[in-house]
């Protein structure tokens, strides 16, 4: 009876204090007292809004979630869980590899703050090794939130293991659509495997300035930051690949004007080098790096980061794996 009355501790008002206090200070606590700047790699509120309106519709019972980071997204998750009656010990997995190395579990801690941590089922090792035991455990979800590695092989695996672990008709969130390699892995979801799109978010600034679809100047494709698949009832996943219309419509993410600010790119673009040179992939770093300072601005740091590609991997991945994601400071 006692373990019953649990999943009504964390209340979604709790959370949703945590929520603002974090969005007000911009900033969270990390091992060892290391104080985080909360930065644009964080899901802003009203992206986060649209994550747990997703979750409210749907209202899943089980939930897992690839790339936790600053742990917004997770919070907002965790909210509308609680709101629908989900919350449970460990309804709602998470996978990041990272949250050590780069963000000093600085995520985690937020969410034992707000007295949801028993929700969480975490895991520290990449996806691409614990989706597949998932499988073979017989874990099954009902909605899956995707923000991992935005290259296309990563979203692509993500994909791929997820489509195994969802329900029939379950939910599928992608975020970062602007990023190449997220984009494809959407139309190779809705292309090859017929998952049906069901909403899609673009903020209120650009709604505001992009009326349609396209631009009526460039006649290039709006991209939304996040869009939301449901899974067909039944599998009909094509018998061959579909290379043509899956790579149809392709644009190059920096390429449209107004859509996606430059600073985002650049952040992008460097979490993406920061995370291969900690995997030792220098190739991968040298290459986010050399196209964020091509995004323009002044960008010492990232000047230091490309240098530091050129150093042995075991020195380039501990100066890496020594500092925070967003200029954390000792306290």
């Amino acid at each position: 009876m006692g373990a019953a009355s649990v999943p009504s501790a964390p209340t979604a008002a709790a959370i949703r204090r945590q929520i603002e206090q974090l969005y007000a200070t911009r900033q969270l606590i990390g091992d060892g007292g290391v104080v985080c700047e909360l930065d644009t790699l964080s899901v802003t509120a009203e992206r986060g809004d649209f994550i747990a309106g997703v979750c409210r519709e749907y209202r899943p019972a089980a939930t897992l979630e690839i790339g936790m980071a600053w742990g917004m997204s997770t919070l907002f998750m965790l909210e509308a869980l609680a709101e629908i009656g989900s919350a449970r010990p460990g309804c709602h997995a998470v996978i990041d590899p990272f949250q050590s190395k780069l963000f000093h579990n600085a995520a985690l801690r937020a969410v034992r703050e707000a007295g949801a941590g028993e929700l969480i089922d975490f895991y520290p090792e990449p996806s691409q090794i614990v989706l597949p035991r998932m499988i073979s455990a017989g874990r099954r979800f009902d909605l899956a939130f995707i923000d991992g590695d935005h290259r296309f092989e990563a979203a692509f695996i993500d994909f791929y293991f997820i489509d195994q672990l969802l329900k029939p008709g379950g939910i599928v969130i992608f975020d970062d659509l602007g990023m190449d390699g997220v984009f494809l892995a959407c139309a190779f979801a809705e292309k090859n495997h017929r998952y049906i799109p069901k909403q899609e978010y673009i903020s209120a600034s650009i709604a505001q300035r992009w009326k349609r679809r396209r631009d009526s100047r460039s006649g290039r494709y709006v991209r939304p930051a996040l869009r939301v698949y449901q899974k067909p009832l039944v599998s009909s996943v094509r018998d061959e690949f579909y290379v043509a219309p899956f790579f149809r419509g392709l644009v190059q993410f920096e390429g449209i004007p107004g859509v996606v600010s430059p600073r985002l790119v650049r952040n992008r673009l460097n979490h993406i080098g920061r995370v291969a040179l900690v995997e030792g992939d220098r190739v991968t770093a040298r290459h986010a790096f050399r196209r964020s300072l091509q995004a323009g601005g002044f960008q010492f740091g990232t000047w230091m980061r490309l240098l530091r590609t050129f150093l042995p991997v075991k020195l380039a991945t501990r100066l890496t794996g020594k500092k925070t994601h967003a200029g954390a400071r000792t306290a």
